[in-house]
C-alpha cells in the first residue's frame, strides 16, 4: 500500500511538473520536464535530492571523484562540463583534475582521456584555474608485501605470454602512476573501481577494491560508491560487481578477525612448515597472492602477523624476493 501510495504521489508529481515547468532550484533542465517529467522528479528528487546529500556515508568530493571517473570511462564526454564545475566547489583539486585523467588513459584508453581535456582546460579556464604540478615532489612508497604479490601474479600469468605488457606494468603503471603524488592511494584506487563498473569491467574489480580498503576505503564508503554509481551506469553494472564486491567485503572481514601471529624469525624445517600453514589461512585472505604458490620458502623467514608476508625466494625472480625479505627480517637477522 505505501508503495502504491508513494508511486501515486510521484505520478501526480510529474504531472504537476510537467505542467509548471523545472522547478526552483531543480537540477534537471526544463527539456526533462517538457519531454520526460517523471525523469526530471527523479533527477531532482531521489539523485540530488537523496543520493548526493548522503555526506554521512559517502562524502561530496568522493561522489565527485567516482561520478567524473565513471563519465570519463564510459565515453559521456558531454556531460563532463556541469560535473567539473561541481567537482571544484566539492574539494577536488585541479591538480587531483589532471592526476584522474592521466591514470585513467590506462584504465579507459587514451582516446577517451584526451577527448576528454578539452572539457576539463575549457572548465579550469572558466574558473580561472590552472594546474599547478611540482617538478620535486617525492613519489610516493609502495607497500613492499602488496607490491611484491602483485609483481609475482604478472610474472605468473602475463609475462609468459605477453612479456611487452608485463614490462609496462611493472615499469609503468606501477612503478609510475600508482606512485605519483597527486592522489592519495585511496582516491586513486577509488576512482580505479569507478572507472572499472563504468566500463562494466566487473571481473578486475576484486584487486582494486581490496586495494582502496587497504588504504582506508570503509566497507559503508564501498557500498554507497558502488549505489551511487548505479545511477551513473546503470543498474545491471552495479549489480554484475555485487558478486565481487560480496567476495571482497567477506575476505576483508575475515582478515579484520583473523588472530595475529606473533613477531619471530625462524629458520629451516619450521620456516617451510610455516609457509604451508600460512599458505592455508592466506588462501582465506583478500591477497591470495601466489607467493607460495608459485615459490619454494627460504631457509628463514619473517612473521608479523597474517598482513606481513613471508621472505622466500620465487624460482624466477629471486631479486625481487630478496627485497621483500630485507625489508620485512628484523635488524641482525640473516
Amino acid at each position: 500500500m505505501k508503495k502504491l501510495a508513494a508511486s501515486v504521489v510521484m505520478a501526480a508529481t510529474a504531472t504537476m511538473a510537467q505542467a509548471e515547468g523545472r522547478p526552483e532550484g531543480g537540477v534537471a533542465p526544463d527539456a526533462v520536464y517538457q519531454v520526460a517529467p517523471q525523469l526530471g522528479c527523479y533527477t531532482d528528487e531521489v539523485l540530488f535530492g537523496t543520493v548526493w546529500p548522503a555526506e554521512d556515508v559517502l562524502s561530496r568530493r568522493d561522489r565527485s571523484l567516482i561520478t567524473i571517473s565513471a563519465l570519463i570511462a564510459g565515453g559521456r564526454i558531454p556531460q563532463l562540463g556541469a560535473h567539473l564545475r561541481t567537482d571544484l566547489e566539492n574539494g577536488l583539486t585541479p591538480r587531483e583534475l589532471s592526476e584522474l585523467v592521466t591514470h585513467l588513459a590506462f584504465y579507459s584508453g587514451w582516446p577517451v582521456a584526451i577527448f576528454s581535456v578539452d572539457e576539463i582546460k575549457a572548465v579550469f579556464e572558466n574558473a580561472g584555474v590552472s594546474v599547478d604540478i611540482d617538478p620535486r615532489a617525492t613519489p610516493l612508497t609502495a607497500d613492499p608485501q602488496a607490491e611484491a604479490a602483485r609483481a609475482e601474479m604478472v610474472d605468473r600469468f602475463a609475462r609468459p605470454v605477453l612479456p611487452g605488457l608485463a614490462d609496462d606494468t611493472d615499469e609503468v603503471l606501477f612503478a609510475d602512476l600508482w606512485l605519483r603524488d597527486g592522489l592519495a592511494p585511496r582516491d586513486r584506487s577509488l576512482m580505479t573501481v569507478a572507472a572499472l563498473v563504468g566500463m562494466g569491467q566487473a571481473e578486475q574489480l576484486s584487486f582494486h577494491l581490496n586495494r582502496a580498503m587497504d588504504a582506508g576505503l570503509t566497507r559503508e564508503e564501498a557500498a554507497e560508491a558502488i549505489r551511487h554509481l548505479a545511477y551513473y551506469t546503470g543498474w545491471p553494472r552495479a549489480f554484475s560487481a555485487l558478486p565481487v564486491v560480496t567476495k571482497v567485503f567477506e575476505d576483508q572481514q575475515a582478515s579484520t578477525e583473523a588472530e595475529p601471529a606473533t613477531l619471530e624469525v625462524v629458520r629451516g624445517a619450521e620456516a617451510k612448515n610455516l609457509c604451508r600453514v600460512d599458505r592455508d589461512l592466506h588462501r582465506q585472505r583478500h591477497r591470495r597472492a601466489a607467493l607460495l604458490r608459485t615459490g619454494r620458502c627460504a631457509p628463514w623467514r619473517w612473521t608479523g602477523s597474517l598482513r606481513s608476508w613471508c621472505a622466500y625466494r620465487v624460482a624466477h625472480s629471486p631479486a625481487r624476493a630478496d627485497a621483500l625479505c630485507h625489508r620485512g627480517l628484523r635488524a641482525g637477522a640473516d
